[in-house]
């Protein structure tokens, strides 16, 4: 892979961190942190995210 495609990719994935988070700022103020975090009529929080981690996502903070 050459540099400029790596760079591209790092700076890419920089961009998108950056919008995740000042969604989830944006979600927190209008929210609170203590928002449950569910798939509408279940009980089931982010599975993608447990399946991943380990973590229990039910919050929009820990």
């Amino acid at each position: 892979m050459s540099k400029i495609i790596a760079t591209s990719a790092i700076k890419g994935a920089y961009k998108i961190i950056e919008k995740a988070e000042n969604i989830l700022k944006d979600c927190i103020k209008e929210h609170g942190p203590d928002q449950r975090i569910e798939f509408p009529n279940t009980g089931y929080y982010l599975p993608i995210i447990y399946s991943m981690t380990g973590i229990a996502v039910e919050k929009l903070l820990f």
